[in-house]
């Protein structure tokens, strides 16, 4: 079986601001602000998640074709990355 990965959106923020009389750079960072999940799936919609065949659904009752539908797709790995936060300082001599 062929398994996919979900595509995600994924939001990052910047911030920052010189300090110091210029000499130094304040910045804070979000990676992933909207933490999605990440998502692993089979798309053979037309077997149970034991491999047996499943007769009530065949490969054209997705109405999504190949992309992920939650309904009726086989989820593998289902998680979350997390939201990561940094701050760092720059200074110049």
């Amino acid at each position: 079986m062929i398994q996919y990965e979900n595509s995600r959106d994924v939001v990052d923020l910047q911030l920052s601001t010189r300090i110091l009389k210029q000499k130094a750079e304040l910045r804070f960072n979000i990676s992933d602000l909207l933490n999605q999940y990440i998502i692993i799936y089979c798309n053979n919609v037309n077997r149970n998640k034991d491999g047996s065949r499943n007769p009530g659904l065949e490969a054209n009752d997705d109405p999504k074709g190949e992309a992920f539908n939650e309904a009726v797709d086989l989820i593998y790995y289902k998680a979350r990355k997390g939201t990561t936060f940094s701050v760092s300082i720059n200074y110049k001599f």
